[in-house]
């Protein structure tokens, strides 16, 4: 399953538009009391939605946590640096 599959099987979970995906981004990226319109982050959902692998890592992150989920990173090996 491929990210693109991922988030649109979460949105569907969550019974979330697309709308309320980028609503729920504006309440993450509100500047206090104030947040932006949905407008302002529209067409950059819309493009992570459609095309997850070209758009901005941050994105993503925010998409992830709008949707009740966290980035969660596990190393197979341990290195260690001389």
């Amino acid at each position: 399953m491929d990210m693109k599959e991922v988030l649109a099987q979460r949105i569907a979970q969550l019974g979330y538009s697309q709308y309320r995906v980028t609503q729920e981004i504006c309440k993450l990226r509100a500047n206090g009391d104030e947040i932006p319109p949905v407008t302002r982050y529209n067409s950059s959902i819309i493009k992570a939605l459609t095309d997850p692998q070209n758009v901005k890592f941050y994105v993503i992150e925010d998409l992830i946590k709008a949707l009740g989920g966290e980035i969660i990173i596990r190393w197979h090996e341990d290195v260690t640096v001389d």
